[in-house]
């Protein structure tokens, strides 16, 4: 569930901003080509998958890198499951993690 979550997250906020970007680039060649027909269906849909495939691709090492684990000192202190999510490359810290507990 950790790497599902972060990943669509990231994956979210990609897509939100990458679409940003796709409308402000079309508004720029309307005002600097106002003569210029619009863009054609096909090429809209073309847009649209291209926003989608590089908004997948970009959060990919979020999906790569995250992991749940339960840290050994919290087995030692806590009788009940308590989980972290966190990077592959070492111990959690409060910016890089998020807690979730299993009963």
């Amino acid at each position: 569930m950790c790497i599902v979550v972060s990943y669509a997250q990231a994956v979210s906020v990609f897509i939100s901003a990458y679409t940003l970007v796709a409308i402000s680039f079309d508004r720029y060649i309307a005002i600097l080509y106002p003569l210029r027909p619009r863009m054609t269906k096909l090429q809209a849909k073309l847009i649209i998958v291209l926003v989608w495939f590089v908004a997948l691709l970009t959060p990919l090492p979020t999906a790569i890198m995250s992991k749940l684990e339960q840290p050994q000192d919290w087995i030692d202190r806590k009788p009940n499951r308590q989980y972290t999510c966190m990077w592959k490359h070492g111990n959690p810290t409060p910016k890089d993690t998020t807690t979730a507990w299993h009963s």
